[in-house]
């Protein structure tokens, strides 16, 4: 069945911020995407609520001392006013300014990125979805000239994605320290300096002081290792995908093709080596950052249900907005 789209010149009725499905909301904290009762595809990510709500897992650790992470903001950070979209009640579509707090315990900066990443997600299967529209086998002008403004977005796109969820997981890593540990100050603010101190220091998380499973924690960012080092090459060598993206200019290129009578589909790789699927390769880290997610979310039992706080709002085709997102 087709759902609904997601705009602002949409009718006046509410969106439910629910999901139909009781077996799929009693997947809480999984990330991904579920039906609401109107059979609109939401995009559901709890890591967004955890991450901001540090305090609250403290003081449920009986811990109540202030955080103080190490960490100066930039000014623009410091105080943050942005305009979202109300989507909720009767007021669908009116656009409300709202403060960020200022300070060292903003996460404006991480809240930015998640949703821009999920944004660029969004147009890179916009585009996909675009590029199926047209008939592979026509040669018309107007045509070609689609497919070529397709595929040169496409490669823009699909490089900022890769280079976004590099930035994204540093920005993970920043704020889940006092989430996850009681000397969180003394935990790096960066994914891969996390990880070289976790697989170089073989006591370094315990002496963390975790709040949560330790063994867990370890099974948990292990998982997460195997498809960060393609993205980011352990070694500093620059061999990840982002390294060759920012550090080497590394071209993308972008074709079509299709499997026997189906749609043409986009496929991206390097100029250098095109053994190496990058949309394919894309959609795999989006479901290994989930996983991240929702296993550290697991790990820390903060709440037992899907809450406002955990709600993506994105505007749009919302098949375009969830398609890279398994569903939950």
């Amino acid at each position: 069945m087709e759902s609904t789209a997601i705009s602002r010149t949409a009718s006046p009725k509410p969106l439910s911020l629910d999901i139909a499905d009781p077996v799929q909301a009693a997947r809480f904290p999984r990330h991904g995407w579920a039906y609401n009762s109107q059979r609109t595809k939401l995009l559901w990510l709890p890591i967004k609520g955890l991450l901001s709500n540090p305090q609250v897992v403290r003081r449920s650790k009986g811990i109540t001392e202030p955080i103080r992470l190490n960490k100066k903001l930039s000014p623009v950070h410091e105080q943050t006013y942005v305009a979202i979209p109300v989507n909720h009640a009767d007021r669908i579509g009116q656009d409300i300014a709202v403060t960020l707090q200022p300070g060292p315990l903003s996460t404006a900066p991480f809240y930015h990125s998640l949703h821009d990443f999920a944004l660029i997600l969004a147009e890179i299967q916009s585009l996909i979805r675009r590029r199926q529209e047209i008939p592979i086998e026509s040669s018309s002008a107007e045509h070609l000239d689609a497919v070529m403004q397709i595929h040169d977005k496409a490669a823009l796109h699909i490089k900022w994605a890769f280079v976004e969820l590099r930035s994204l997981l540093d920005l993970v890593a920043f704020h889940a320290r006092p989430v996850l540990f009681d000397s969180y100050g003394k935990a790096p603010g960066k994914f891969q300096e996390l990880m070289k101190k976790v697989r170089s220091e073989k006591e370094f998380l315990s002496g963390l002081a975790p709040f949560i499973d330790l063994d867990q924690l370890e099974r948990v960012l292990e998982e997460s290792v195997q498809w960060y080092d393609l993205l980011r090459d352990p070694g500093g060598r620059h061999k990840g995908i982002r390294d060759e993206l920012v550090h080497c200019s590394t071209r993308i290129i972008v074709g079509s093709q299709a499997a026997g009578e189906g749609p043409a589909e986009l496929t991206a790789h390097f100029s250098h080596d095109p053994k190496r699927e990058l949309v394919s390769t894309l959609r795999e880290m989006v479901a290994g950052f989930s996983k991240l997610c929702t296993d550290m979310h697991v790990l820390v039992a903060l709440g037992a249900e899907y809450s406002r706080g955990d709600y993506m709002p994105l505007w749009g085709n919302n098949e375009d907005f969830t398609g890279f997102w398994e569903e939950i």
